[in-house]
């Protein structure tokens, strides 16, 4: 029964943990992310084929936010690392 309980109290708290993401969707802007996750743990901003991207990680969350920044909007959302490649794949 202890177990039971654990696990749906550890179902409960991952679900929270990840509750701001699920807000967000591709085609967001930039400025909703800001009101909905608020100050990012890590920024980078990266050119890829002459197009200018930022990164966003927050660690709470392990969510990784990329966005073009001549549209400002999101392009991608990734649970944990993102690699180039998804960037080049979703975001041109």
């Amino acid at each position: 029964m202890t177990k039971i309980i654990l696990i749906l109290l550890l179902s409960i708290f991952s679900g929270l943990s990840f509750s701001s993401a699920v807000n967000m969707e591709l085609g967001d802007s930039e400025d909703k992310l800001y009101e909905i996750e608020g100050i990012a743990t890590h920024v980078t901003e990266l050119t890829v084929k002459n197009k200018v991207f930022v990164t966003y990680f927050y660690q709470a969350t392990n969510t990784y936010y990329v966005v073009d920044k001549t549209r400002k909007t999101i392009c991608k959302i990734s649970l944990g690392e993102i690699s180039l490649s998804e960037i080049e794949g979703v975001c041109l």
